[in-house]
């Protein structure tokens, strides 16, 4: 599933390559979260929307988007697409524990801002790049919920509820100020439990040899991917932007 910071990296990229400029970006930045969102509604739905039939669920979402939830379908088929490539690849390194995959898509976050923009993604408020107010746009949460069922065969998700829940658990648990300066130091004092592996490391430890260059390059395929993906899906849609067609 990536992480936070490296799906924003891989829509950004795909914005830059294809020269399509969204309606919304907040809007497009959440998109690329995928379905990581719906962990506000248990790790086995978040699961469901990562298995073989994604790319079919993001096609779906593409060919029955508008102009007012485009912008949030190209988003999210960035993330499946890069997915395919950067999955692999993390949960090699991971030796197939989940648990580690989870913390080594972490650990790629935070070197991936830091070696490419020289940003200490631990200071940075990541909620705020993909919070589009108190409630997702109803189109957008009306589009989730025909999806769902169209591929899934799920009509009891409440989209809104898990964008508000997922929302809140990064304000809280990424907070640069507020929880991570005062609260978690701490929490540490009182318990063994390590707290920070529900948020960004001050301190990277345990990187696997090779990590790094490895994710990095499978991101780039995970772009590119994303571009001629969504080329191929969209080139019999009148709705998709010329930019992303051309």
């Amino acid at each position: 599933m990536g992480y936070i910071f490296a799906h924003l990296y891989t829509g950004e990229e795909f914005l830059k390559k294809t020269g399509y400029e969204t309606r919304s970006r907040k809007v497009f930045n959440f998109g690329t979260m995928g379905p990581d969102f719906l962990y506000g509604e248990g790790v086995e739905k978040e699961k469901l929307f990562h298995d073989e039939r994604a790319k079919e669920f993001a096609k779906f979402l593409l060919m029955h988007s508008d102009e007012r939830t485009v912008d949030y379908a190209l988003g999210y088929a960035t993330h499946i697409f890069s997915d395919m490539e950067m999955f692999p690849v993390i949960m090699r390194f991971a030796n197939g524990n989940f648990d580690e995959y989870v913390r080594l898509s972490i650990v790629f976050d935070t070197m991936l801002s830091k070696k490419l923009y020289n940003v200490s993604i631990e200071k940075v408020n990541v909620a705020s790049k993909i919070n589009i107010g108190k409630s997702l746009p109803e189109n957008v949460a009306a589009l989730l919920k025909e999806a769902s069922k169209e591929i899934y065969g799920e009509t009891e998700i409440n989209f809104n509820s898990a964008y508000q829940k997922f929302i809140r658990f990064l304000a809280i648990t990424y907070d640069p100020f507020l929880v991570k300066r005062m609260v978690y130091p701490i929490i540490k004092l009182f318990t063994k439990f390590d707290i920070y592996n529900f948020t960004y490391p001050v301190q990277l430890k345990n990187v696997p040899r090779n990590f790094y260059n490895s994710v990095f390059d499978a991101t780039q395929k995970g772009i590119e991917k994303s571009i001629s993906g969504l080329r191929n899906t969209l080139k019999y849609s009148e709705k998709i932007p010329k930019q992303v067609q051309d």
